[in-house]
């Protein structure tokens, strides 16, 4: 039918202008985080934009039933101004009619939420915190700058090189102090290089032209080694790497888990689908059809959503805590969701 699709592309595209305009601003906000991670050497800046594209892969699943909502009441406002939903209802167009590219919408926003919120948002936070975590690992080396004395993996021992190029991967006058069983080794070589084995994911300090001082303070006989090159192996901790983080795991490692977090975790992963019906629900319900002023329909609706939200965030909370059954889940705040919409509904009929 040529209104469906009318309505269905008014509001797609204003949904679709709702969610560019959210996930700039919050990308935005993450960037900045990122950043100053960045800065202080937490974070190598070669893997700020994947993190930020990964990031941006777990926020789908969240803003598109939050953005239908903002476009049902968006384009039927805008329409409800122009006077067409008055148009349509002279032409016999009933209000409840409206509801079919509604919920047709509604239903292909489920379907790829439900896509992004139980595969694509756990890849992307696997991979974030694999990255991350690898990062965090390396992070005293990217930490190093020029003229400043840095101490490596947790006491390791003191790094202090004197100038870098402008790709970090070359420094020059180096010193380095480590203990290793009680014996102090002291580096001091000309220049190094920083390299990753590819293999093991270790990052190696290639040490040319210098000197290395090994014995135990207070004795005569200490060992003085000249080289031309001497590799530094800094071994990446391979058991650091799980993924420990609930919105990580996927979805066959939830359902087969009975431990009560997992279970909450994928509640609260398929009510994200859920959700998207219900809102397109609800925006069908607030849409102005007669003389309300669509600026409080779309007041009323985000407060709905707001308290919808939060409600789930308690209810998760209460889940994962034991104060309410398991068997109550989240399942009770969609369902008190779905007697508001009730309640509106008979409410605007009257």
């Amino acid at each position: 039918m040529i209104i469906d699709r009318y309505i269905f592309k008014e509001i797609a595209f204003t949904q679709a202008a709702a969610f560019i305009v959210l996930l700039i601003l919050l990308i935005s906000q993450r960037f900045a985080h990122y950043l100053g991670e960045a800065v202080s050497g937490g974070l190598p800046a070669d893997i700020l934009l994947v993190l930020l594209g990964l990031k941006a892969l777990s926020l789908l699943s969240l803003l598109l039933p939050a953005t239908l909502l903002l476009g049902i009441l968006l384009a039927m406002g805008r329409m409800h101004r122009d006077r067409e939903t008055i148009a349509l209802s002279a032409c016999g167009i009933h209000p409840a009619q409206m509801l079919r590219p509604m919920g047709a919408l509604g239903l292909l926003i489920a379907l790829c939420t439900g896509l992004f919120s139980f595969y694509l948002a756990p890849w992307a936070a696997q991979k974030g915190q694999l990255l991350k975590q690898r990062a965090e690992q390396l992070a005293d080396l990217n930490a190093i700058a020029a003229g400043r004395f840095v101490e490596l993996q947790r006491g390791w021992g003191v790094f202090y090189a004197e100038r870098l190029s402008e790709d970090r991967k070359r420094l020059y006058h180096i010193f380095i102090q480590s203990r290793r069983q009680g014996e102090l080794e002291i580096h001091a070589a000309r220049e190094a290089q920083l390299r990753v084995d590819k293999e093991s994911g270790d990052r190696l300090l290639i040490l040319y032209e210098g000197y290395r001082y090994q014995g135990i303070p207070g004795r005569k006989d200490f060992q003085i080694l000249r080289y031309s090159k001497q590799v530094i192996r800094f071994r990446r901790q391979n058991g650091a790497l799980s993924f420990t983080r609930l919105e990580a795991k996927p979805v066959s490692q939830l359902l087969a888990s009975r431990e009560i977090q997992d279970r909450a975790e994928f509640q609260w992963r398929l009510s994200l689908p859920l959700s998207a019906l219900l809102l397109a629900l609800l925006g069908w319900t607030l849409s102005p059809h007669g003389g309300e002023g669509r600026w409080f329909n779309l007041l009323g609706g985000l407060v709905i959503y707001f308290i919808y939200q939060n409600l789930l965030g308690v209810a998760r909370t209460w889940m994962e805590q034991g104060t309410t059954p398991p068997a109550w889940g989240l399942w009770w705040v969609h369902g008190a969701l779905m007697l508001s919409i009730a309640a509106l509904y008979a409410w605007r009929r009257r």
